[in-house]
């Protein structure tokens, strides 16, 4: 493994051996980081890789017109959602109170966001686990698009003019801003904190983050 560059996997005959699921057919993969997106895309047309993932929405369409080579949209374990401070760990906040986050909830068109933002392969998820995953059950309650009764909830919770919040994010700035837009609309006015990652989960751990 060379970080940052690249890591050499080979197979271990002896792993799980006598398991029902079969032994691996690739015996060896090598790994290549390369952050610069076309540079990944010139690489895979010149035949050096074999394949290439989490490629935008754009890269995508560009790649299904090349000859011989196929796109594939399907879906990961990653579940984009928003996080509360309910505890109140840094101070009193509208999201203790169960109605605010049902009119976070209701205010979102999520719909609409996995349709124009995320593509195919992506679909609206409403548990907080991924439906193959031990002990996951996906029958729970399901919020929609409902943006006059999101206004209803806030008034009704104290918060008829709505109220202004820090909203962190560390991935995928335009889907952010894009929930900000929607938040805005029924009140709940949000500047963005867009940090990286290990700089939002210490201020997570210190309850300085009411909204992630």
């Amino acid at each position: 493994w060379e970080p940052g560059k690249e890591g050499s996997f080979t197979v271990n005959p002896g792993y799980m051996k006598d398991s029902p699921k079969g032994q691996p057919a690739i015996k060896n993969i090598i790994f290549r980081i390369i952050p610069d997106q076309t540079v990944q895309m010139a690489e895979l047309m010149a035949g050096n890789l074999d394949w290439v993932w989490q490629l935008n929405e754009d890269a995508s369409k560009k790649l299904a017109r090349v000859p011989d080579i196929d796109v594939l949209a399907s879906e990961t374990m990653r579940i984009y959602f928003l996080q509360f401070d309910v505890m109140g760990r840094g101070g009193k906040n509208p999201f203790q109170d169960k109605r605010v986050r049902e009119a976070v909830a209701m205010s979102l068109d999520r719909e609409a966001i996995v349709k124009n933002m995320l593509g195919a392969g992506s679909r609206v998820w409403h548990a907080m686990c991924y439906e193959s995953q031990a002990g996951c059950t996906t029958d729970v309650r399901k919020i929609g698009y409902d943006p006059e009764k999101a206004k209803a909830l806030l008034a009704e919770a104290g918060y008829p003019g709505g109220f202004e919040m820090d909203i962190y994010g560390f991935r995928t700035r335009p889907r952010i801003e894009a929930q900000m837009g929607y938040l805005d609309k029924v009140g709940i006015k949000t500047k963005l904190q867009f940090l990286q990652y290990a700089a939002i989960r210490e201020k997570q751990h210190k309850g300085e983050a009411q909204l992630i």
